[in-house]
């Protein structure tokens, strides 16, 4: 919550709660060690229950902001008050208040089981499964709403007149439009999946310092209900929530919530330990059907399906440390991520636009962290370390809702050292962002700013000392 508007100006604010309860518990029988066969078998049972709470106040400012934008047409918010029969400042008033609430009670459990055999001392085949129930039962409840301009249909009321050509910019300042709230005689507010997943790995020790294998498996994530703002009914309830009578003025169309995704992975790799090091690398190939995408719009977070989304890369990490003292590691991913389909993303300004083909915005195709260690003793049991570490990640574009320019690249230093004293004294000095990089931590669409995108930037290099004592 807050001021979401982030101007000088008292234009927006909200205030939000959220409360979750959760109880999980897993419960695992395996077997004894066996000659050639292991096995384990399980279960896990979740409950979560959420309570969200939101409301939009319309600040001081507002009103003023609104004459502002149409300056080339004094008055004319007076004018649309007139015409279509509201109080005179009902218009972006600061008594305009929007409130939802959202309840979610989100019942899960699965059942699984594994088993290992070992065709010999070095090959070992291991397979998989998992059976997973997930229902949840979502209520929304507007049970607050008086901006009386958002529920005018202006096309009937200004079309005819010389402000006809001005209908869509007004529209623009329909912030908070009635909605409809759910469970309703169309909606029940439920959904009910479940799935079976499996996964199979073959691995085979090399020697006693290497270990290969392969394995696939299958994922799954169940739907998940839009518990925000941007919760609108589907296109396709339009017609029975008409015959209905249930829909509103200004009614807009969404989703309730995103479709369950599945996913499917290979993966080859190769782990490896030495006297003085270790080295693991990996290539993977992932595909993640109707995978769930959340974009914020500029208004509230918008919950998609994108039809499939796939990353093929590798992975690898290594250590290395040629004396007690030194202690290097070295890790990268490198990978070509991108939307086989997704139809319907929300592009710039809300309008959709078709991703099919094109790279996930905010994902890296080059990932790499590397840093040194130095340990050292001084005088009589004090020891200390010196460290510098690295972290690079290739340049990405931000969101696809925000224009191309808005880019993250990282490539940033921090360095630290420190002491430990023998009557436990302990004393850090530490530098964060030392060659003092600057990119983009997040990039939005700004909140009824048209055009005006608002960015997290990246902290500037920052120093400290860190004093603890151990006792």
């Amino acid at each position: 919550g807050g001021d979401v508007d982030y101007t000088s100006l008292d234009i927006v604010r909200t205030e939000d709660s959220l409360e979750i309860e959760t109880v999980t518990q897993e419960f695992r029988l395996t077997s004894t060690a066996g000659e050639s066969f292991d096995w384990m078998v399980g279960g896990f049972i979740f409950q979560e229950d959420i309570e969200t709470d939101g409301s939009t106040f319309f600040g001081n400012d507002f009103r003023a902001y609104g004459d502002v934008l149409f300056g080339a047409f004094p008055n004319i918010l007076s004018t649309v008050e007139l015409l279509s029969g509201l109080p005179a400042g009902a218009i972006l008033s600061s008594d305009n208040v929007a409130s939802t609430a959202f309840e979610q009670d989100n019942f899960a459990y699965s059942l699984f089981a594994t088993g290992d055999y070992h065709f010999t001392d070095k090959l070992t085949a291991t397979l998989g499964v998992s059976y997973t129930y997930d229902e949840k039962e979502v209520v929304k409840d507007s049970y607050r709403n008086n901006d009386l301009y958002s529920a005018v249909d202006l096309v009937p009321v200004l079309g005819a007149t010389p402000l006809a050509g001005l209908i869509p910019s007004l529209q623009g300042l329909q912030f908070r439009p009635p909605v409809i709230d759910y469970p309703n005689s169309v909606e029940n507010g439920e959904s009910d999946d479940d799935k079976v997943t499996w996964t199979a790995r073959v691995t085979y020790q090399v020697n006693d310092m290497v270990n290969v294998y392969a394995s696939a498996a299958t994922g799954y994530k169940s739907s998940s209900w839009n518990i925000g703002g941007a919760s609108r009914p589907f296109p396709a309830s339009e017609a029975a929530l008409d015959a209905a009578g249930l829909l509103v003025a200004n009614q807009s169309f969404g989703t309730r919530f995103a479709s369950p995704e599945e996913a499917m992975v290979y993966e080859l790799g190769l782990k490896a330990s030495f006297e003085q090091g270790a080295f693991n690398i990996a290539i993977f190939d992932q595909t993640i059907e109707d995978f769930q995408q959340n974009a914020f719009d500029g208004d509230s977070f918008v919950l998609t399906n994108a039809g499939e989304r796939s990353t093929r890369g590798i992975e690898f990490d290594a250590l290395y440390s040629p004396t007690d003292a030194w202690l290097f590691n070295l890790a990268g991913t490198f990978m070509d991520p991108k939307y086989d389909s997704y139809t319907g993303a929300s592009g710039i300004g809300g309008a959709p636009i078709d991703l099919s083909g094109e790279e996930p915005a905010g994902i890296h195709k080059e990932n790499v962290t590397a840093s040194a260690t130095y340990r050292f003793t001084v005088g009589d049991g004090i020891t200390g370390y010196v460290r510098t570490d690295y972290i690079y990640e290739s340049d990405v574009r931000a969101a696809w809702n925000v224009p191309e320019e808005f880019s993250r690249e990282v490539s940033t230093w921090n360095a630290s050292a420190g002491l430990q004293f023998t009557n436990g004294v302990n004393v850090q000095v530490w530098g964060r962002n030392i060659n003092d990089d600057e990119y983009y931590v997040g990039v939005f669409q700004g909140v009824v700013q048209s055009g005006t995108y608002n960015a997290f930037a990246s902290a500037p290099a920052t120093y400290g000392v860190n004093v603890s004592y151990e006792f």
